[in-house]
């Protein structure tokens, strides 16, 4: 019998459902036996970006807040407000998020 894709027939591709079915279930079979343990190193690497990422952007958000809601931080430039709140609340003001 010949297939409408011969091309792929020399290719060793499946051309009919039941041979990508079966292709398929190989497939997913073979990742989930080849599937890593559990490392806690990734689990680690992921808090610590977390933490660092949002240590640097929560003060920075809060100095543009602080910069649009109150009128005598607005004239002033992002690192002169940050310098400002802290002198007024102190530097934890920058993390209160």
């Amino acid at each position: 019998q010949s297939s409408a894709f011969p091309a792929f027939e020399s290719e060793g591709i499946a051309t009919d459902a039941t041979t990508a079915m079966v292709d398929a279930t190989t497939v997913q079979s073979t990742a989930t036996k080849n599937k890593p343990s559990s490392d806690p190193r990734y689990f680690l690497a992921g808090g610590l970006s977390a933490a660092i990422s949002h240590g640097i952007t929560t003060p920075i958000d809060v100095v543009k807040t602080r910069m649009q809601s109150d009128s005598s931080l607005s004239s002033l430039s992002p690192q002169n407000a940050a310098l400002q709140i802290c002198r007024l609340d102190g530097p934890s003001a920058l993390d209160a998020g």
